[in-house]
């Protein structure tokens, strides 16, 4: 090996010395909740030529996170939106079971028709104890 190449192998351990990669998992943060928000049909106020109402009320579906499975699901009425925005407490919330992931939906409705349902919401649950970790590995006594 000629001295150009060990200093190059050298300033590699050095680089790698003083440099150390780090790396790191991103991981989508779980909300514990106590309300829902969504923003109001675009035919919230709107009364069609008959004088109905074409919204006439909301329904929150909850489920298990990449499933179909319905948690619960919830008539939220109609309520009045501020900012276009509604705002609502929903104990039930509360009642899911620990380290389980929920997303909700929300549907538009009337007596006659229902909106698809809205985009799923960002993951939430409730908090129960966590798992316990990995263990250790690769142990040994060395002299």
């Amino acid at each position: 090996m000629n001295v150009r190449q060990k200093l190059c192998q050298v300033g590699f351990l050095v680089l790698l010395v003083l440099c150390p990669v780090v790396v790191s998992a991103q991981v989508t943060p779980v909300s514990a909740t106590s309300s829902a928000e969504f923003t109001a049909s675009a035919d919230h106020s709107t009364i069609d030529p008959f004088g109905r109402s074409i919204v006439e009320g909301y329904r929150l579906d909850v489920f298990v996170d990449g499933t179909t499975t319905i948690a619960f699901t919830k008539q939220l009425g109609k309520p009045l939106p501020v900012n276009n925005l509604i705002t609502l407490v929903v104990p039930e919330f509360g009642t899911l079971p620990p380290n389980v992931i929920h997303r909700a939906t929300v549907i538009a409705f009337n007596a006659d028709a229902a909106s698809p349902p809205s985009a799923p919401s960002n993951p939430f649950g409730v908090p129960g104890p966590r798992q316990a970790p990995a263990p250790a590995t690769g142990v040994q006594a060395k002299p």
